[in-house]
């Protein structure tokens, strides 16, 4: 028996079976009632066990979790996310304007659905009348399992029907071409990008303004004046590493840059400079407001410009990176002498880092109260996790109203789903948390919104010893086939 709410009260107990029960407890002579009562306690205790329960007990509905449409997270202490987002959000935008979509791939929320289980149904048909439900094509999980066998067998293939390796072959070449179809596509997109750049410095009213922001810094002062927040700087180069009093040889911006030297900060300068927001989520003054336009106004600029080109209107219609802009250098210079040495402060032990971060992706994100394709694709955005290990968000205007970061605890943890803390974003201001957070970006009621976001990833570290799936949910030991104890 459960209670409106889908609680078990009461065990498993059939009410078939007390009759039965109560039947034997009464029955019988008056010397052997004893007996009787025991045997009925027994039967009692059998039928209210977890196994009777289980099989007493089926649920009428299975509570799904959305990451996208319907971001509803259950936790240990049956927190769950309030916020739903409407039927027409499910429906993802495949060119990516407008709405709240993570990417262009169309989510499917669970084969538990109808529609799901008959195209499963006919898909093990097919694969029935050959003998085998091997399908890599499309159960991501079966291509796994022979990518791991490959790697921890050196005869894995031969224990395998031939028309299973022919299906795991033709899956490895659709991700091949994948693969190289992408390239390609970076590759011609990274040579109409550059094109572009040069037509808008050759074109454009600003171009001495933007030939200067494309300029890499040479000095340190020019870090301090073109970059920095004056309270950044300061704890900064009030580090030791940074002070003439302490280091005979202070370090180029060269070679921070192109991360020669390995920058160390101060933690007592960086103790003035951070403010916890909540658990793992830290704000700090970063970048100046006259950079943060600069860098805003160009992107919108390109965006504009992009919607003239027919082949380049994809352009508008995604984030920025900002490598293909011709500014690579000030995702460097951020990721050497900012994100590595802070999140060494921060999250080294708590994300089990175990080294350096190693990898960096910059780009700009826009949105937009009216979303269009000249740089401002999205009004909100989802709940969602980051690719990344730790995650550097820094406003940088213009004008808007909405737009909060909302965030709904780590993943692996029993917060997971539940709301933390809001954010409002402030021009120049920085946000750093761990990329596992979940969170989401509100609507943006008034004005546009943009955002210049650094992934960081630790690829030696903590990627070289943990699976997708053990990586995304923060599992922790030795126990993850990718690590030590395995290989």
């Amino acid at each position: 028996m459960s209670t409106s709410d889908g609680k078990v009260i009461g065990g498993g107990l059939s009410p078939y079976l007390l009759p039965f029960v109560f039947l034997m407890v009464l029955q019988g002579s008056e010397d052997r009632k004893p007996i009787w009562n025991l045997l009925g306690c027994l039967v009692l205790i059998v039928l209210a066990s977890p196994s009777a329960m289980a099989l007493n007990h089926r649920p009428k509905q299975v509570l799904q979790r959305l990451f996208s449409g319907l971001p509803t997270f259950s936790t240990s202490n049956d927190s769950v996310i309030t916020r739903l987002e409407t039927n027409n959000d499910m429906e993802e935008v495949l060119d990516g304007v407008g709405g709240g979509a993570i990417n262009e791939k169309k989510r499917e929320f669970n084969r538990l659905t109808e529609d799901n289980n008959n195209e499963t149904h006919n898909e093990t048909q097919q694969l029935e009348s050959s003998g085998s439900q091997y399908d890599p094509s499309n159960r991501q999980a079966h291509l796994f399992h022979a990518l791991e066998g490959l790697t921890r067998y050196p005869n894995y293939l031969q224990r395998w029907q031939e028309e299973d390796i022919d299906r795991l072959e033709t899956t490895l070449e659709e991700r091949l071409t994948m693969v190289r179809q992408q390239k390609q596509t970076l590759q011609r997109k990274r040579t109409a990008i550059q094109s572009l750049v040069q037509i808008v410095l050759a074109e454009s009213p600003n171009k001495e303004r933007w030939q200067k922001l494309l300029q890499p810094c040479q000095t340190w002062q020019e870090v301090r004046e073109r970059i920095l927040d004056p309270k950044a700087a300061e704890a900064i180069f009030q580090s030791k590493m940074f002070s003439s009093k302490y280091n005979k040889t202070i370090p180029t911006v060269e070679a921070v840059v192109k991360g020669d030297t390995r920058v160390n900060l101060d933690a007592e300068c960086l103790e003035g400079l951070l403010d916890e927001e909540m658990y793992d989520v830290f704000s700090f003054r970063l970048l100046s407001l006259e950079f943060c336009k600069d860098l805003r106004d160009f992107i919108k600029e390109l965006a504009s410009a992009s919607e003239t080109k027919e082949d380049l209107r994809e352009f508008g219609r995604r984030p920025f990176n900002l490598d293909l802009v011709g500014l690579g250098w000030v995702n460097d210079l951020l990721f050497h002498l900012v994100m590595k040495p802070v999140a060494r402060q921060l999250f080294l032990q708590s994300e089990g880092l175990m080294s350096d971060l190693d990898w960096r992706h910059g780009y700009i994100a826009g949105y937009s109260a009216t979303p269009d394709g000249t740089g401002k694709p999205r009004d909100r955005l989802v709940v969602h996790t980051d690719d990344s290990e730790c995650t550097l968000n820094i406003n940088i205007g213009d004008v808007f109203e909405g737009g909060l970061l909302e965030f709904r605890g780590l993943r692996g943890t029993e917060e997971e789903g539940q709301l933390m803390g809001t954010f409002e974003p402030q021009m120049g201001l920085a946000v750093i948390h761990v990329g596992r957070h979940f969170h989401d970006v509100t609507k943006v009621t008034k004005g546009d919104r943009f955002a210049f976001i650094i992934w960081a990833r630790s690829w030696g570290g903590i990627r070289s010893e943990k699976c997708p799936c053990c990586w995304l949910n923060r599992r922790e030991g030795s126990t993850c086939i990718c690590g030590a104890r395995w290989n």
